[in-house]
């Protein structure tokens, strides 16, 4: 035994974005063009919804953007990203069924996103929640609610690419915890939060984050006790501890940590 006490619940199987969020890591890891041209076919840019798509599409928005294609000749560019040979459209759905829709022949004008691919995906959110047409108020608690099903964001993030409050959010993951593995099969908030209903413990925000802190504290206790500093003092015996204990699923205690990890200051003096 660890002498930690496990008190989740078993983590479920990923849900789709999570998914497909990996293998899409996977391929980022490949080799990519060593030159990236600023204008592609559309049928060169692939979509992938569950990732990249926070909304659906209206009709009236594409009507709009075929005018103003058949007037002007080009468009806003798309935002891609590039994953190995593949290329991936991140924003600009609503341009790319245009210009499918009217046959366009030529290149359209891209930018390159050159984040990660967890990056891109709360990426897309923001400009979603911030554009000419902003998303309504349910698509943003529903892609919110992706968002946290898929379990690898920090609240403030989240809040940032869905436009959705911190407080609804943190809603969100207590009913995702307490619906355990059927979490996966609610694709909108609006249903999660039905089903949850009398299954979740009646607590503020406040009084959540304040029994997360407890149990955190309680766990540092008694790793302290087992330990004292030897873990401090020897961080790479503690990497490798912790990749044994946590097995698949260090990587998520990986991102987890990253909230806690102050980035360094640049040195304004320095010339390199």
């Amino acid at each position: 035994m660890s002498g930690i006490e496990n008190t989740g619940a078993e983590k479920p199987e990923p849900d789709e974005m999570e998914a497909a969020l990996r293998t899409l890591e996977v391929k980022a890891s490949e080799p990519r063009p060593a030159v990236l041209p600023n204008a592609l076919p559309i049928a060169a840019i692939e979509r992938l919804e569950v990732v990249f798509q926070p909304r659906g599409e209206t009709e009236q928005h594409i009507m709009e953007l075929r005018r103003g294609l058949k007037r002007d000749g080009l468009l806003a560019p798309l935002t891609v990203f590039q994953a190995g040979s593949t290329t991936y459209l991140v924003d600009g759905h609503h341009r790319w069924t245009a210009y499918k829709r009217e046959r366009f022949a030529g290149p359209v004008a891209v930018a390159y996103f050159e984040g990660s691919a967890e990056e891109a995906v709360t990426f897309a959110g923001e400009v979603n929640s911030q554009t000419k047409h902003p998303m309504t108020t349910r698509e943003k608690t529903d892609y919110a609610w992706r968002l946290v099903r898929c379990g690898r964001y920090s609240k403030a993030r989240m809040a940032r690419a869905s436009g959705a409050s911190t407080g609804t959010i943190g809603e969100m993951r207590r009913v995702k915890v307490a619906l355990g593995a059927e979490a996966n099969g609610y694709s909108t908030w609006m249903q999660a939060k039905a089903a949850g209903r009398g299954r979740v413990a009646q607590r503020t925000e406040d009084e959540w984050e304040a029994e997360q802190q407890r149990r955190a504290e309680e766990i540092a206790g008694k790793l302290h006790g087992m330990f004292y500093n030897k873990l401090v003092k020897n961080t790479d015996v503690a990497a490798m501890a912790f990749a044994s204990h946590f097995g698949n699923q260090l990587g998520q205690l990986v991102r987890d940590l990253r909230q806690y990890v102050e980035e360094p200051e640049e040195d304004e003096d320095s010339d390199f």
